[in-house]
């Protein structure tokens, strides 16, 4: 972490190119911000609400809109784009006053602490304590899709603030840039060019970065680096290590003021699970195909095929990007500067989730949990208010209705560019052959190795057979709530060291986690949540190396049954290597399923699973474990 000086030095830096380029202050509050922090006070005056628009330069007369492109191709590939982004999140990052509702610590706090009204809309009775997420809930991607849409509005006006400087005024590149600006994404899933890290250099590499202004290049002070708090307000943030760090932190050292982000650490295991994250996204486009088990962790009784959602793949980036720091809460998320990139690809696997089945949607179901404005119970719909979010200065809210689709905000991603596709069934397949040229060399694909036949008259568990093979997966279940915040659960096939959770993460065993993100205030409610771990390669590699029988399930079962084991820890940084036992946490449940699958034709279709066997015998009795006579 950087000092209070450091963040000093690089506005002395900036400023000095300023005075060399003989123009206004880079850092002076951008023209497009002023506009929006008046508008605000007079909002407050007047008791109108805050309108989300979205950023609304740069749409077509052919129905196109800007597109969110991936942090790796935005750097690379347009830097005029790439500069304005970098000078406009530093200026609203470390320029704003803390105090207003529109300055990055305003907008950060609407997802958790410090637990106050936005825009004028009030806590729920005996929700106080709680942040505006609707985590758990079928509403979680639409109130997201909203907040995002917020973040991006305000960010465009920094970027408009920047272009005005006369230093760009000109350059038409630059001003193009400004209009069509959009915020990036980060795809955690995406395979990186060899010899590159997991997670972007620009966002761990260095606390400095490197711009290239019109009169050359300079040195900044990284935004995505760290959020310094300006001042840091103790009595927003009570929790132990969050009260004195100056900064936002991942993998923080310890909980003291001097504490460094391990962001080595947090690569390496990104690394070693991006594996998991491609299977579990290709599960999602192709097994969940109804919205309410697809948007969210809730579970449902008896449907072991729904374990699987968009939330419980975002949770383990959670956790794993935290690490016990800011990010690993859903109390504190909202201010590491992660978080928006993160959360802009969630909202692009939502996207895509959704031109691969426009036809479903939101149906009317019970909260399960509580927000800031729900109450675990209240019946959520497609006309739920999103709060905090107004779409006018008359306090009427978004509802999910209004944010269906991305076009309400003016924004797209690469590969949803529907008014290149006029035909709706050409576009479904372009939006397809784009996920499986991403994604699918993780293990779902045309051209599975998986050729060993299968004895006569027996079940197989793995074999490809007639364009079929087996997906082998495991489902967890637990109370969201059974541990005091967030928490993960490694599923190990093989050894591994149950006395020191350390290890766990770089286990060679280790095929997977599932990650629980909660908060350390949260009453245990008893909620329950689910989450899966794919591990069909995994299970692959030791029948390839003849441990066990892969053309028999009876030996499978066997086999699972005598190795694969499971483990639980504390997500906190002051957490012990001491794991815990799963018989101390009596919610757990462990099971193993398979499914059919067959294989898509082309490039432009996508797997079809069949239905999912609970395969008892390998978890029956087991501390945990999924036992004979247990709803699925």
């Amino acid at each position: 972490m950087l000092p209070l000086l450091s963040v000093k030095a690089s506005l002395v830096l900036l400023l000095s190119w300023i005075l060399d380029c003989g123009v206004p202050s880079i850092l002076a509050r951008s023209q497009g911000h002023a506009a929006v922090e008046a508008r605000a006070t007079r909002v407050k005056r007047q008791f109108q609400s805050f309108p989300i628009t979205g950023a609304p330069g740069g749409v077509g007369s052919d129905g196109s809109v800007p597109l969110r492109r991936e942090i790796r191709d935005l750097e690379n590939n347009d830097k005029p784009m790439w500069n304005l982004y970098i000078l406009a999140l530093h200026r609203y990052m470390q320029d704003s006053d803390q105090s207003s509702q529109l300055s990055y610590y305003g907008v950060a706090g609407i997802h958790g602490r410090p637990f106050e009204p936005w825009d004028g809309f009030p806590p729920a009775v005996g929700q106080e304590q709680t942040g505006y997420c609707t985590h758990a809930m079928t509403i979680f991607p639409t109130w997201h899709r909203a907040y995002l849409a917020l973040y991006e509005q305000i960010l465009y006006g920094y970027v408009q603030g920047v272009a005005a400087e006369p230093a760009f005024q000109g350059l038409n590149d630059w001003q193009n840039a400004a209009q069509s600006f959009r915020v990036p994404y980060w795809d955690w899933a995406l395979t990186p060019e060899p010899g590159q890290p997991a997670i972007p250099s620009s966002i761990t590499g260095s606390p400095w970065i490197q711009i290239q202004l019109p009169n050359g290049t300079s040195a900044v002070f990284n935004p995505f680096y760290e959020y310094y708090f300006h001042p840091l307000n103790t009595g927003d943030f009570p929790d132990q290590g969050f009260s004195t760090w100056p900064a936002t932190m991942r993998a923080p050292s310890d909980g003291t003021p001097s504490a460094s982000s391990l962001d080595s650490q947090v690569a390496q295991t990104i690394a070693n699970e991006q594996p998991e994250y491609q299977k579990t996204l290709m599960m999602l486009y192709s097994v969940d195909t109804s919205f309410g088990p697809f948007s969210n962790t809730a579970y449902l009784e008896n449907q072991p095929n729904s374990y699987n959602s968009l939330e419980g793949l975002h949770n383990i980036i959670h956790n794993t990007l935290g690490s016990g720091g800011h990010m690993t809460y859903p109390s504190y998320a909202g201010f590491d500067p992660v978080f928006w990139l993160h959360h802009a690809n969630v909202d692009r696997t939502f996207a895509i989730w959704q031109a691969l089945y426009p036809d479903e949607w939101i149906q009317s179901s019970s909260a399960t949990s509580g927000s800031y404005t729900v109450t675990p119970g209240d019946v959520l719909d497609e006309n739920t208010p999103l709060a905090p979010f107004h779409k006018d200065t008359n306090s009427n809210y978004y509802t999910s209705k209004d944010v269906r689709n991305i076009s309400a905000f003016g924004y797209s991603y690469p590969e949803l560019q529907w008014w290149n596709h006029p035909d709706p069934d050409d576009y479904q397949s372009s939006v397809k052959s784009g996920v499986n040229t991403l994604y699918n060399q993780a293990g779902l694909t045309v051209s599975r190795s998986r050729r060993k036949g299968k004895r006569s008259g027996e079940p197989y568990a793995i074999a490809e057979v007639d364009g079929t093979h087996t997906e082998w997966i495991v489902n967890i279940r637990v109370q969201k709530h059974a541990l005091p915040g967030s928490f993960d659960i490694y599923i190990f096939l093989g050894d591994y060291n149950a006395q020191d959770s350390t290890t766990w993460p770089t286990c060679s065993h280790m095929v997977g986690k599932q990650s629980i993100f909660a908060d350390t205030n949260a009453n245990n409610n008893g909620m329950i949540v689910t989450g899966v771990v794919p591990f069909t390669d995994a299970l692959e590699k030791y029948i390839q190396a003849g441990d066990v029988d892969g053309s028999n399930i009876v030996a499978t079962e066997r086999y699972l049954r005598e190795n694969l084991n499971w483990g639980i820890r504390l997500a906190s940084h002051s957490a012990s290597s001491q794991p815990l036992l799963p018989d101390s946490v009596p919610s757990l449940k462990i099971s193993v399923v398979s499914s059919l699958v067959t294989d898509p034709v082309s490039h432009d279709d996508l797997p079809s699973w069949g239905p999912f066997e609970v395969h008892w015998s390998v978890t029956d009795g087991r501390d945990g474990g999924l036992s004979d006579g247990d709803a699925t």
